[in-house]
């Protein structure tokens, strides 16, 4: 699956409350809402491959803004978010 907006594969999936929303990991840009089953088979996928772009590079999550490492699945850091 490629971003709508930027054609991207870089997808993230984020908790918005009880709901799971999938977002492009480069431009922010919101894809879909999933369902747990759709969620569940994402992160499967996703932890097959966690540490590998479709590209080939190694992936280090940082924050989008600052560029600070990140310890969970957010695009920005708790001080970029404030």
């Amino acid at each position: 699956m490629k971003c709508k907006k930027c054609q991207s594969e870089n997808l993230k999936l984020i908790d918005s409350g009880p709901h799971k929303k999938l977002v492009c990991g480069d431009c922010l840009a919101f894809q879909k809402f999933l369902s747990k089953s759709e969620a569940t088979t994402f992160n499967q996928i996703k932890s097959d491959n966690k540490s590998i772009h479709s590209d080939g590079e190694i992936f280090d999550p940082v924050c989008r803004v600052c560029g600070d490492p990140l310890t969970t699945e957010e695009l920005a850091c708790f001080y970029c978010r404030r």
